[in-house]
């Protein structure tokens, strides 16, 4: 059976669990028999109930279900009832017309629920006819359903002015490494390569322009770009022996070239760095043995 059949007794119980708070919220529960006419008992009754709506109309506020102005003039009501209700409790006199503290308006309270039901059974038939009239998301046209391309375009344009602005105002490094990541997001290698090496350099000491500027020239496919890379990494590892991305690339670059000894070398002295919760475990291991079994 098409599951679309279901789609109204979906749509039905979720407005049910939604308006539940309008059919039982006031509690118009009637007195066990032989206390109709007891007044202690109507009052003990009507107190629990107001202070049953007290607690629900908090827990409505809360979930945003009733507007804090409104809750705040139905809670001074209440407490104002609730208040006199006490002191006649106290007092044994009556306080005001007993009448409006015990008697509830059925005709409300029938209109109240008829207005529910009437919006449930709109909002269930509405939505089920518009979801049957114009299909599922499947059949909306490419157009609507696929807004990538503008947003490349504005993305290419966003990128157009940071690279504007950078020319006009050049002593901006980070600026550069925006420009730079940007690039390398979008796949623009090689204009990618020209900032980081803009970067590295007029600021020698910008370690993550050199680390970026490595990793694409050691995946390119000329020969001079994959030297200079490895000189770069090679730089990095003379100034911290423990360095893990240049680590992590000279020994990837010693086992595509089959030296398998300095790449085992590279990958162990990276791991014996590594933090044994560190997330990178398991990828060094997995290279490590990889590259020992390396014939």
């Amino acid at each position: 059976m098409n599951w679309l059949l279901f789609l109204p007794l979906i749509l039905a119980a979720t407005l049910a669990l939604m308006f539940w708070p309008l059919f039982s919220r006031r509690g118009h529960t009637p007195l066990p028999v032989g206390l109709e006419g007891n007044r202690q008992a109507q009052l003990s009754h009507r107190k629990t109930l107001l202070l049953r709506q007290l607690k629900e109309l908090e827990l409505d506020a809360a979930r945003g279900l009733v507007e804090e102005g409104d809750a705040r003039a139905v809670r001074i009501e209440l407490e104002q009832e609730l208040t006199a209700l006490l002191a006649e409790l106290d007092s044994g006199e009556p306080a005001g017309n007993a009448a409006t503290m015990t008697e509830e308006n059925p005709l409300a309270l029938r209109l109240d629920k008829v207005m529910g039901l009437a919006l449930m059974l709109f909002v269930v038939v509405t939505v089920s006819g518009l979801y049957l009239l114009l299909g599922t998301p499947r059949t909306v046209a490419p157009a609507m359903a696929s807004p990538h391309k503008g947003d490349k375009a504005q993305i290419a344009a966003m990128v157009e002015r940071l690279a504007e602005r950078l020319r006009a105002n050049p002593d901006d490094p980070e600026g550069w490494m925006r420009l730079g990541r940007s690039y390398m997001v979008m796949g623009r290698t090689n204009e990618a390569i020209e900032v980081y090496s803009r970067i590295v350099k007029q600021w020698p000491d910008q370690e993550d322009a050199q680390i970026a500027l490595a990793e694409l020239l050691v995946r390119d496919d000329n020969a001079a770009n994959v030297s200079r890379g490895t000189a770069l990494l090679e730089q990095l590892l003379v100034k911290d022996p423990d360095h893990p991305d240049a680590l992590w690339y000279l020994g990837g670059l010693a086992y595509r070239s089959g030296r398998k000894e300095t790449a085992i070398a590279h990958w162990q002295h990276l791991l014996s760095t590594l933090e044994k919760d560190d997330p990178n475990r398991p990828t060094v291991e997995g290279a490590l043995q990889q590259a020992q079994n390396l014939p």
